[in-house]
């Protein structure tokens, strides 16, 4: 979420040049914003890496492009480990 109120920061900024044409995206929700983005500037024939979990993960891991359910992907492990064992895990962070 911070990353994108970023992007709409920038985009609010460059917005003000010559030919400018402002988006408004602080005044959208997340969810708007970030639609008004997509139908704005993807288009079809690109390729768009997104960071969220969707209908497939990709990993780039291992030197080739493979799918990988969401339990294994690397966030979710740390997640797990917190939740599952946070008195350790604090404890290790923490000395």
């Amino acid at each position: 979420m911070e990353s994108f109120y970023n992007v709409a920061s920038a985009e609010e900024e460059y917005s003000r040049g010559p030919n400018g044409n402002p988006q408004h995206f602080h005044e959208k929700s997340h969810g708007e914003s970030f639609l008004a983005l997509v139908q704005k500037n993807f288009c079809g024939g690109g390729f768009y890496l997104l960071d969220e979990p969707a209908a497939e993960i990709l990993s780039f891991d291992g030197g080739r492009i493979h799918s990988c359910p969401y339990e294994k992907t690397d966030s979710f492990q740390v997640m797990s480990m917190f939740i599952n064992h946070r008195d350790q895990v604090l404890q290790k962070l923490l000395q």
